[in-house]
């Protein structure tokens, strides 16, 4: 599963999609949360911080930061994937001058693997 290209292939237009149903971002993260297994989330979890990290606009951060810990409750596990332990600097910096709601994700992330 290519997790960012679904996004982007998912999310074309997606100001207009939203504004035609509220539910379109929930719809995306069932979509491909739905049939994960523990262990298949678990080595989604690198993709998804790529995915996060790549997003310039606010609302699309925040969508991929409620994915990224979707993801990390469906593994089941508090075992920190290697790439997101390397990422934690730059996961911060990178959410940190969207919003509050935004460092609140990346706290809860944290204490879900102890960090805090």
């Amino acid at each position: 599963m290519d997790l960012i290209k679904q996004f982007e292939n998912y999310c074309i237009n997606w100001e207009d999609k939203i504004n035609e149903n509220e539910w379109f971002f929930e719809e995306f993260v069932e979509l491909i949360t739905k049939n994960l297994t523990q262990t298949d989330a678990y080595n989604l979890i690198s993709d998804a911080v790529k995915l996060v990290l790549i997003q310039s606009d606010k609302y699309l951060c925040y969508e991929t930061l409620l994915l990224l810990f979707d993801i990390i409750r469906i593994s089941d596990t508090t075992e920190i994937p290697q790439l997101l332990n390397n990422e934690w600097d730059n996961l911060f910096n990178h959410i940190s001058h969207f919003s509050k709601g935004h460092i609140k994700i990346f706290n809860d992330i944290k204490e879900w693997y102890r960090i805090i």
